[in-house]
């Protein structure tokens, strides 16, 4: 399985090392890129499309996206990588989010909960509901609901 997360802005230490710690448990073909941060949101959008040119297929993180329970996503996932989906790309944006146009040709807008979250911790939130997706669909107890 192959993954993409490109997203915008330069996580803190905390945080690196909170994403580090779910991102490194993956067995799928993981790869990050981290783009910087602009005050136009269109320049952001630019640079994301580019990063995610390779990949066919967008999931889009916004709050007013899909809101899924974590064995829906996984599901999701595991249907995707089967149907031969890849690399599924994760499009985090910056502070104002991501730009409409790069929204509207997603497959997928998802949402991390009802609340809104810093794009920091978005990025964070997503690793450990990426390895909660891998534990569900190899039938590891990490998730016991």
């Amino acid at each position: 399985m192959d993954i993409l997360l490109a997203a915008v802005g330069k996580l803190k230490a905390e945080e690196a090392a909170l994403f580090q710690r779910y991102w490194q448990r993956l067995r799928w073909k993981a790869r990050l890129i981290e783009l910087p941060e602009k005050s136009d949101k269109d320049q952001e959008a630019r640079a994301l499309e580019k990063a995610c040119a390779a990949s066919p297929y967008w999931v889009c993180l916004d709050e007013r996206g899909q809101d899924w329970e974590s064995a829906k996503f996984a599901a999701w996932l595991g249907q995707g990588f089967a149907q031969g989906n890849k690399p599924i790309a994760f499009l985090i944006g910056g502070a104002t989010g991501l730009a409409p146009d790069l929204q509207d040709r997603a497959a997928l807008k998802l949402r991390l909960g009802a609340m809104t979250w810093p794009h920091q911790l978005a990025r964070v939130m997503l690793a450990e509901q990426l390895y909660r997706a891998q534990t569900i669909l190899d039938g590891h107890p990490y998730h016991k609901s």
